[in-house]
């Protein structure tokens, strides 16, 4: 069976003075969607992702969390 899950991520730096953005938000949203949407969506964890496949991790909440935040925040 499957679950759904929600990730808020939060960004935080300075305001590049002639963007007034702290991060270009469609670099965000290509990190989000390789990283996040197309590793993880309608995926058996299990099978499907390297760092858990094999029993390397157990898929818990916390180290999705934790797997989802390296991969975003490299």
């Amino acid at each position: 069976h499957g679950h759904g899950y929600t990730a808020d991520v939060t960004v935080r730096g300075a305001v590049d003075p002639e963007t007034g953005f702290a991060i270009d938000l469609g670099l965000l949203d290509r990190v989000l969607s390789e990283e996040v949407r197309e590793r993880f969506d309608h995926r058996n964890l299990n099978l499907d992702v390297p760092e858990f496949a094999d029993g390397r991790l157990i898929p818990t909440g916390e180290n999705l969390a934790r797997l989802i935040a390296e991969r975003v925040q490299a």
